[in-house]
């Protein structure tokens, strides 16, 4: 994944499930606690625990957003 593919998906308001190429998920609950590293090569992030994850771009295989449901009137 390239660092404008990430921005796209940080640009949403909405939590995230990111898959890397180990097989591991990891679900991020809001975008505002994701971000690009200043080099553009990292994503760092908090789960809901609190705890800081930092994952190499290159190994992002699929970004899932999780949106918002409206509700019909």
């Amino acid at each position: 994944m390239t660092a404008a593919q990430l921005r796209k998906y940080l640009a949403e308001d909405a939590a995230l499930t990111i898959r890397v190429g180990s097989g591991r998920k990891f679900y991020v609950p809001h975008t505002d606690f994701a971000m690009l590293s200043t080099s553009q090569k990292f994503l760092v992030f908090f789960d809901a625990r609190d705890i800081a994850e930092i994952i190499p771009l290159r190994s992002i295989e699929s970004i899932t957003l999780a949106r918002k449901k409206t509700s019909a009137a």
